[in-house]
């Protein structure tokens, strides 16, 4: 067995290093003909925004008559490319460095050029984060009970604010004190990813004085969550679950049960109240530090400022006001125009990646970025400091070499983001702007591609908002419609339509990361009408399902206490329901032609009824049709609750005509 093993090594090890071999005689045959290759000292110029390499490659081959290819796992990457007049061999070289590739060339005359990925080894950039957590864990158990320490401030108002704040966290978390006195074997036992789990019963590390003190202190701080949460202002849901909290102080025990995890070292812990073995209240704390901030950002007058040595340093956008106008025209820093927002039913996906064009063609170098687009590209995009700090923060970074500008991802592997298929994200898009319905096949469609509801919501409202659709936020639930809105462009009602439907699922979002932490197989089951057990969930999809059950906190969940696994089901499940619109009065028809005049008329009549939801439902309220509700329903511990996860206008807009936008 033992000579078999090494002949197979022997040959395995000769394999590699063949390949190996290989790929650097490629690699250096690639550099030879790119420096003999005549065809690559041609000038060409080029823009783009934005386009898959594949596609570039194309339009490079037809301007040159230079074939290239590009290896699969690159393919649908994206580039932003300025090169005003500048040999091709140049471009290449660049563009290598900015995907973190290489070219090799074939043995044909003349050769094709393929760009291909390079091995990247060691750490990346999180893990080595990582490490450095796991390895600073006892400090980082101590941040959890213990205050950030602040510096002393002479304004009496302010220090005293800060006492009170320091007392008020030490109170509420006096029984992770016991993280402070964990051996180094548990610390080691964290490290590996076990979970350790703590008794006031059995272990007397627990100070009987510190659960005394919480308890009181805990008893009074629910009663004041269920007052202030059963406000008309409160989450009537946590409000009902603190109401329904019995005293804590007869508690006999106290277990705190935390982990660590080893991939990203992020820590939860959870404590729980019991008495005779029946859990009264629980709750969680976690500790997942943001990453670390982009390096040499500075802040001075209360605005961002570039790194000195950034190639960007020294423009802005051009203001958006007269008075802002007026000040940057006395400013002696370089001006970049914004390009426009695309129509509602044009393709908008790279606009970010336009925004950044337009910054390169400003700043007069040759430019060359690797872009990936995700729903967070839509943020708003105000001053040029604050967009660049915001494509540091997801990992890009700036080099200068030869006096070209590179903008690439520092580690791909880690920073390059997930590529979501046109045909999802036109269903969030495309869609709304069409024809405003947004049904639960797209919602279970794009969970698999998208980790947050608030990354679906925020980027069509504020894409709706950017086009002056969605009145600014200022609709109430579900939303206003005036009589003569209809004049108005179709497209603008698809995209009221498609925010309203994601109403519901941005205020309970732990409904959407259920749906997230699902597979493939049990999302398709849901929407074939069956249930999914439980037991056969994963870890993470379990937790989510804990947390939306059970008033977004696992550990008031009796079943996270247990050591076997929880049973139940989830299914979907819909029904219609009646929606209660405003329809505002005719003599408002000629103030409401345009979507701005329309928010000024919803502003007047809101202003003459006293500001009073009721008052404006009373005088303006029309139920005009149903709409169809989707929820995830959780059967748990003998009962079973229903999260709404999407509100499909399908048949509001099949009843009444004259709301339906074209198809």
């Amino acid at each position: 067995m033992v000579r078999s093993y090494r002949f197979v090594a022997q040959k395995t090890g000769r394999l590699t290093g063949c390949l190996l071999l290989c790929a650097l005689v490629a690699s250096s045959q690639a550099e030879a003909s790119l420096e003999q290759d005549a065809r690559l000292q041609q000038p060409i110029k080029l823009s783009v925004a934005g386009v898959p390499l594949r596609d570039l490659f194309q339009r490079i081959q037809k301007q040159t008559g230079v074939s290239l290819q590009v290896d699969a796992a690159l393919a649908d990457c994206a580039a932003i490319v300025y090169v005003p007049n500048r040999p091709l061999r140049e471009w290449m070289a660049h563009l290598a460095t900015a995907f973190h590739a290489e070219w090799r060339a074939d043995g044909s005359h003349p050769p094709t050029y393929t760009l291909h990925p390079l091995p990247l080894a060691g750490e990346t950039p999180r893990e080595k984060l990582t490490r450095e957590r796991l390895k600073n864990l006892p400090r980082r158990l101590q941040s959890l009970y213990e205050p950030p320490v602040e510096e002393p401030v002479d304004d009496e108002d302010h220090q005293r604010a800060i006492e009170v704040y320091q007392s008020g966290f030490r109170k509420e978390r006096l029984p992770l004190r016991l993280l402070g006195q964990l051996t180094p074997a548990e610390i080691d036992a964290l490290r590996a990813g076990k979970t350790l789990e703590f008794s006031s019963r059995t272990d007397p590390r627990f100070d009987p004085s510190w659960l005394t003190e919480w308890k009181l202190w805990l008893e009074n701080a629910i009663g004041y969550l269920a007052e202030v949460n059963q406000s008309p202002k409160g989450d009537s849901i946590l409000g009902e679950y603190y109401a329904s909290v019995r005293s804590v102080t007869r508690g006999d025990e106290v277990r705190l049960r935390v982990s660590c995890d080893p991939e990203t070292a992020a820590i939860q812990c959870a404590v729980g109240i019991f008495a005779q073995g029946e859990l009264i209240y629980g709750e969680s704390f976690t500790l997942d530090e943001e990453p670390p901030e982009p390096e040499g950002f500075s802040w001075h007058d209360f605005s961002l400022v570039l790194p000195k040595d950034h190639p960007w340093r020294g423009l802005e956008f051009e203001p958006f006001d007269a008075d802002d106008a007026e000040r940057s025209s006395q400013s002696p820093v370089r001006r970049v125009r914004l390009p426009a927002l695309p129509s509602l039913d044009s393709d908008w996906f790279a606009y970010e990646a336009a925004v950044i064009l337009r910054i390169a063609q400003a700043a007069g170098k040759p430019f060359i970025a690797e872009y990936g687009w995700t729903p967070r590209s839509l943020g708003e995009v105000y001053e040029l400091p604050s967009f660049v700090y915001r494509l540091a923060a997801s990992g890009y970074e700036w080099r200068v070499q030869k006096d070209w500008v590179i903008m690439r991802y520092r580690d791909p592997r880690e920073a390059r983001p997930r590529c979501i298929p046109k045909r999802a994200l036109r269903q969030w898009f495309f869609k709304p702007n069409q024809r405003g319905v947004l049904t639960i096949q797209d919602l279970l469609s794009i969970a698999r591609y998208v980790p947050a509801a608030e990354d679906l919501y925020a980027a069509l409202a504020r894409f709706g908002i950017n086009h002056g659709v969605v009145f600014d936020g200022e609709l109430p639930y579900p939303y206003v419609v005036i009589t003569d809105l209809l004049a108005l462009p179709q497209t603008h009602h698809g995209l009221l339509y498609a925010v309203s439907s994601l109403e519901p699922l941005y205020e309970r979002p732990e409904a959407f990361q259920v749906l997230v932490a699902l597979t493939d197989a049990q999302r398709r089951a849901l929407l074939a009408g069956q249930t999914v057990r439980l037991e056969s969930l994963s870890p993470r999809a379990l937790g989510a399902v804990l947390d939306l059950a059970y008033f977004r906190d696992r550990a008031r969940a009796p079943v996270f206490w247990q050591n076997a696994p929880p049973k139940g089901t989830l299914r979907l499940i819909s029904h219609e329901r009646q929606v209660r619109w405003l329809m505002l009065p005719r003599n408002y028809a000629a103030k409401a032609r345009t979507v701005n005049s329309a928010k000024e008329a919803w502003s007047e009549i809101r202003e003459q009824l006293g500001y009073d939801p009721d008052a404006l439902y009373r005088n303006y309220g029309a139920n005009l049709c149903c709409l169809r509700q989707w929820q995830l329903e959780v059967t748990l511990d003998g009962s079973s609750q229903a999260f709404t996860l999407l509100e499909d206008h399908t048949p509001l807009l099949q009843r009444n005509p004259s709301l339906r936008t074209p198809k």
